[in-house]
């Protein structure tokens, strides 16, 4: 007989708090657009801080544009932004994608495993 998967790993086990929950929201919405998935691949990638006058001809937007969706992964804690003289250089803050990993990996090893009762419905009304 073979045992269950442990699926309780750091600060998340079993189902996320309320207060885990909030804490994915906003890099759940930062990451809910394609443009910012791409920026973050790409600082991920990234041997070293990036300055953002080296990004605008990686992406087919303005630099405005860019400039406001790198300010939102910011806000998000998804990106650290370091000013050197007049110029913004980011780079990648683990945490907040670690934090979504764990749950996520949760989820996944729920959803392989059929011996694993059904997790509760979170309530999302709020």
């Amino acid at each position: 007989m073979t045992s269950k998967p442990a699926i309780c790993s750091g600060k998340f086990c079993g189902l996320p708090t309320q207060r885990n929950i909030d804490e994915l929201v906003p890099v759940l919405k930062a990451l809910g657009d394609p443009v910012r998935i791409r920026i973050v691949s790409y600082v991920a990638n990234a041997s070293e801080p990036t300055c953002i006058c080296g990004m605008v001809d990686q992406f087919n937007v303005s630099q405005p544009t860019l400039s406001h969706h790198l300010k939102k992964l910011v806000e998000a804690g998804i990106l650290r932004r370091e000013m050197r003289g007049t110029s913004a250089y980011f780079s990648l803050l683990p945490e907040a994608l670690t934090q979504l990993d764990t749950v996520l990996g949760i989820w996944a090893l729920r959803a392989s495993s059929e011996t694993l009762a059904p997790l509760p419905l979170i309530d999302v009304s709020r």
